[in-house]
């Protein structure tokens, strides 16, 4: 068993790239909402660092905080920052997941591949 704070010599070069890119457009985001007030400048830095620091463990629990912190930038983006907005717009964020969640299931029941081989 492997544990998390052991390296994993078999991480695929678009792995890497992956957790690079999400580096990248975590860091634009943060700093634009920076910029337009809407972050401070400490919490930027705290988004920043956590998303580093998740693409570096690179597990799927990881990577599923990676898409909730694009989630809550996108939607402080949206919303300019009004808490209202927030709420509603993180709301309609969340019913549009959970709808393609119930899509993607029926769909993989409909064809009937468990993602097995």
């Amino acid at each position: 068993m492997i544990s998390m704070f052991e390296r994993n010599q078999n991480k695929s070069f678009f792995n890497r790239l992956s957790g690079i890119a999400s580096i990248i457009s975590a860091a634009i985001i943060c700093i634009r909402l920076a910029w337009m007030g809407i972050l401070s400048i400490e919490w930027t830095a705290i988004i920043m660092i956590a998303v580093v620091v998740m693409a570096a463990i690179g597990n799927v629990a990881t990577k599923l905080g990676i898409c909730a912190i694009a989630i809550y930038l996108f939607a402080k983006f949206v919303s300019r920052g009004n808490d209202a907005q927030f709420q509603g717009v993180v709301g309609a964020i969340l019913a549009l997941i959970i709808t393609l969640i119930g899509l993607y299931i029926m769909l993989r029941s409909l064809v009937g591949n468990n993602g097995r081989k």
